[in-house]
């Protein structure tokens, strides 16, 4: 009878790695966005957020083909932390300036 025990999944931590990267990307990006557009015209940010979280899965794609990463993060965790970043560092912003 063979032991069909599975290992403990040690390749989930470069998948939150590269989660957590996006975010910061994203938080950079919401923070430069709120600095250079203005005020009145914030209604145009979220239209940076489809070619941002497409650019995101593209680098993330790469990484883990060039590092040969066995973790990938899923698509919802990217989108989550796309959103979560950039709009942390556009809501941020205003805030710290004051």
């Amino acid at each position: 009878m063979q032991h069909t025990e599975t290992p403990p999944n040690e390749s989930a931590l470069p998948g939150y790695l590269l989660a957590l990267l996006a975010a910061c990307i994203s938080f950079v990006v919401g923070v430069l966005f709120s600095m250079f557009l203005p005020p009145d015209q914030s209604s145009w940010m979220g239209l940076a957020l489809v070619p941002l979280w497409l650019f995101l899965e593209l680098l993330l794609e790469a990484l883990v083909h060039v590092f040969s990463l066995r973790g990938r993060p899923s698509r919802l965790a990217v989108a989550a932390m796309v959103l979560t970043g950039f709009w942390g560092g556009a809501l941020v912003y205003p805030i710290a300036v004051l």
